[in-house]
């Protein structure tokens, strides 16, 4: 195997305990587990929240992938016309903000036979989706309340800055305003992982995302592990180059390793003078990378076939999502979503 990841979901379900145990007990735990649990393998993160009051993902495709878990699933993004039909009859909870679209779930309801399950998304400031009007929200109730095959389960809004104070109690006013137009309780729901720090936002529930993963609160720690092969090692004299371009020379005396992992992979091509693992040693990635390998300087106790760690532990040695994120001017949610072409170990 050139490369592999590996998913860690006992760290994940402490990880989840963690933070749940920061939440009162009326409070329920929604675990987001889209863009493939962020990399770390959906199916398999849903087979170990047993405790997770429900699921929420970004994609039909990602809905139908947990249904087996039994669990709700709510839908955060857009559905197309023709995934709604599905998504009606397993039950998936879809986001809805525009008046039409009731009529739509109205009409696929009647033809299956069973109630649309809605959550009604509000925009409360991030002006990404969602209703932004309480003319609007009227409409969409007008349409709703009372429509037998219309259940509303939900209501949500998104904080686009948490860590802005202002910013953060304008969208808590806002959608408290709007949540509480709903003529009946129903779930509402705004904090992610990253709001959890600033005090009264839980509402009814709270969306766990990236701190399932071992980021963005106190108390978790990663779960994801990245590694490929290392394929060959070379001695290089004075003045020898190394990848496309030569923008690396040697200065004599030096080992290079060739390790199977690069951009088609998802390692950043921007990651060139970042490190990586092998033989519990931070080993500093030379020359450009390349779209399927990479390099690294080495030295002699470095063998073609050990494992090279791009993103985990290797020994007393750590590579987080957060430092690869640093090294290129993304995020760590780029980072665990983006490995892609390589196997999951289960």
């Amino acid at each position: 195997m050139r490369a592999g990841i590996k998913a860690d979901t006992e760290r994940i379900a402490k990880n989840f305990s963690a933070l749940k145990s920061g939440f009162k007990k009326e409070v329920k735990a929604i675990c987001v587990l889209k863009a493939d649990a962020y990399g770390h393998g959906a199916k398999k993160v849903a087979a170990a929240l047993a405790d997770a009051d429900g699921f929420a993902v970004a994609t039909a495709k990602e809905a139908e992938e947990i249904l087996f878990a039994e669990k709700s699933v709510i839908l955060l993004g857009g559905s197309e016309r023709e995934e709604r039909e599905f998504l009606v009859e397993k039950g998936v909870e879809i986001s809805v903000w525009e008046e039409r679209d009731i009529a739509e779930l109205t009409g696929i309801s009647r033809k299956i036979g069973k109630a649309a399950k809605i959550q009604i998304a509000i925009d409360s400031g991030m002006n990404r989706i969602g209703v932004k009007t309480e003319r609007e929200l009227s409409a969409i109730l007008r349409a709703a309340v009372g429509n037998k095959n219309v259940e509303i389960t939900g209501v949500f809004s998104h904080f686009y800055d948490p860590s802005d104070k202002d910013a953060r109690e304008r969208q808590k006013r806002a959608f408290g305003y709007m949540a509480g137009l709903i003529p009946f309780s129903v779930p509402r729901h705004i904090a992610a992982t990253d709001a959890l720090k600033y005090g009264d936002v839980f509402f009814d529930a709270v969306r766990l995302g990236i701190g399932l993963y071992g980021y963005g609160a106190e108390g978790v720690s990663p779960a994801l592990t990245v590694f490929g092969r290392v394929i060959r090692t070379a001695r290089l004299e004075t003045g020898e180059t190394v990848g496309y371009g030569g923008e690396y020379v040697a200065s004599g005396g030096e080992t290079v390793a060739t390790v199977a992992l690069g951009y088609a992979d998802g390692l950043p091509r921007a990651y060139s003078g970042g490190y990586i693992l092998i033989g519990g040693k931070r080993r500093k990635v030379i020359g450009r990378i390349c779209m399927d390998m990479c390099f690294s300087e080495a030295d002699e106790s470095v063998k073609a076939g050990d494992t090279a760690v791009f993103l985990g532990r290797q020994g007393n040695e750590e590579i987080t999502a957060e430092e690869i994120a640093r090294k290129v001017g993304t995020i760590p949610y780029e980072i665990l979503v983006g490995f892609k072409r390589i196997p999951l170990i289960r």
